[in-house]
């Protein structure tokens, strides 16, 4: 069989080796993609592990790593007009007021999650990387790792 055969688009599978820690009631915990069986658990970890659970976290579409995703919202602190998308970010009339809209939001949480405005909306706040720095996963998230 070959894994990389014509295509460029990794398959939609969870990573068998991949493993996350977590604190919960002072213990550390150790689950592999298995463990996010409920939407509780999807939501609070998927954000952060969900380029390892692709199939558990439904992270299965085809994915540029410097794009936005279409089909995330998010209410911006004191806006009264409600959600808005990532392309609001880069979308006012002058690129003071957008470089205001970016640092303002694109480093907020969004509402209880670990996930920041910054992880949906790559593109438009300027994130190309493939990795996620475990310094913005909230301290509550101790390690990811891939078992040897």
């Amino acid at each position: 069989s070959c894994d990389n055969c014509g295509s460029s688009e990794p398959t939609c599978a969870d990573d068998t080796r991949y493993t996350f820690s977590f604190r919960f009631n002072g213990k550390i915990h150790t689950r592999n993609c298995s463990f996010l069986i409920t939407e509780h658990r999807r939501s609070r970890f998927c954000p952060t592990v969900k380029k390892h659970c692709r199939k558990s976290c439904d992270n299965c579409q085809a994915a540029n790593p410097c794009s936005d995703d279409s089909t995330f919202t998010f209410t911006p602190d004191g806006r009264k007009g409600g959600a808005v998308n990532c392309k609001w970010l880069v979308d006012a009339k002058t690129s003071d007021r957008n470089a205001k809209r970016q640092a303002d939001n694109c480093y907020a949480y969004v509402g209880k999650s670990l996930l920041r405005v910054r992880d949906s909306c790559k593109k438009s706040c300027s994130v190309c990387t493939s990795s996620t720095s475990t310094s913005d996963l909230g301290d509550n998230f101790v390690s990811a790792q891939d078992k040897e």
